[in-house]
């Protein structure tokens, strides 16, 4: 029998960085393009939503790629 190689979390936490950072970056551009101005939020022109989510793309890409199962292989 051969083993199985086993996936590592890191690989699941990278997508899963990945897919949250998708979505806030695209609810920030919405944001960022919207007409409307909501003058409650405090500091709204730095606009957070929109860099965190490039922030959390950058780190689920690395761990994706870094730890791919398929990675190396051939």
């Amino acid at each position: 029998m051969h083993e199985r190689e086993q996936i590592p979390i890191w690989f699941f936490i990278g997508v899963l960085l990945l897919v949250y950072g998708f979505i806030i970056t695209a609810v920030g551009v919405y944001y960022l393009f919207a007409a409307h101005e909501n003058r409650d939020l405090a500091l709204q022109w730095l606009h957070a939503d929109f860099w965190w989510g490039l922030l959390l793309i950058a780190l689920g890409g690395f761990y994706a790629l870094r730890y791919c199962p398929r990675r190396g292989k051939k």
